[in-house]
């Protein structure tokens, strides 16, 4: 990137996480890690026995969320934006992608879900990784869906289908992230075996 576009990036980066502050994330990596203290109370009670690895997955999938839902939603003010107003159509989008600024907010929008596919990749199915990698981007869509469908509701923001294609683009690159760095550890492992 050059300076001026590198610049800009930062500019547009740190106007949209204004607001937030470390006690916000201090706030929600207790919330998260209550939550998940709360899933081992539940399952003990019940004689179940949860592995650590699953409830670092839990932490880290819910922290993550609640990251991007602090970012998304809450350190925007409710009702500041027009109710009516929703991004589809590809004319108006490819216009808007023509601007320098739009195209700052697309990158932001795809690199705030690529670490969420890769959060979500950990959640394995012996299925393959053809399913693994649908699956991991199937929830980027529907969680960056909610996510646009509670910013029209408390006009936090607008309703973009733009932001759900560049959200599930982000997911979609963060699945495959996610199923390398699963291979280059198989790789790994099976070469410690039979060394």
């Amino acid at each position: 990137m050059s300076d001026s576009t590198s610049q800009l990036f930062m500019e547009i980066f740190l106007h949209e996480i204004e607001g937030i502050h470390i006690w916000h994330v201090a706030i929600i990596t207790a919330v998260s890690f209550a939550a998940v203290l709360i899933v081992c109370i539940v399952f003990r009670k019940n004689g179940s026995i949860i592995n650590k690895k699953k409830l670092f997955r839990l932490w880290l999938a819910l922290e993550y969320a609640l990251i991007i839902i602090l970012i998304t939603i809450v350190r925007r003010g409710f009702g500041e934006r027009d109710r009516n107003y929703a991004h589809w159509g590809f004319r108006s989008f490819m216009k808007y992608i023509s601007i320098p600024n739009a195209r700052m907010f697309v990158l932001l929008n795809v690199l705030l879900f690529i670490p969420w596919g890769i959060v979500m990749s950990l959640y394995r199915s012996e299925r393959g990784r053809l399913f693994n990698i649908a699956r991991t981007t199937a929830t980027g869509f529907l969680f960056s869906l909610c996510i646009e469908c509670i910013q029209f509701i408390t006009e936090a923001g607008f309703f973009e289908g733009v932001d759900i294609l560049e959200n599930t683009i982000g997911t979609l690159i963060g699945a495959l992230i996610g199923e390398f760095i699963f291979f280059l550890k198989q790789s790994y492992n099976s070469d410690i075996k039979f060394h």
